[in-house]
């Protein structure tokens, strides 16, 4: 298995270049990222937790609560994610022509 290759974009310089393209380490064609439609939606909902613990001093009074709340919710998401990389992501394209 060979590692993904980045090269200078067109124009610009070819050392410590301020603009890349992703390229195939075979034919050096362009490349581009293909995510999984799950991975976008599952990056916004495991995002909430992690967006809630920073606002847990919305929960004054329940403060307890809501911390264990975060932490369940990071375990279903934590499942979720690692149920859908072993039944789909795995043999998901990684890549694609742009």
């Amino acid at each position: 298995m060979r590692l993904v290759k980045s090269v200078a974009a067109d124009g610009v310089r070819k050392f410590l270049p301020a603009i890349g393209k992703t390229v195939c380490p075979i034919c050096q064609r362009a490349i581009t990222a293909d995510p999984h439609w799950s991975e976008v939606i599952v990056g916004i909902v495991a995002a909430i937790p992690v967006l809630l613990l920073f606002h847990v001093d919305l929960f004054q009074n329940h403060k307890k609560e809501a911390i264990i709340g975060i932490v369940i919710w990071f375990a279903i998401v934590t499942g979720i994610i690692t149920w859908s990389h072993f039944r789909y992501l795995r043999s998901w394209q990684r890549y694609r022509a742009p």
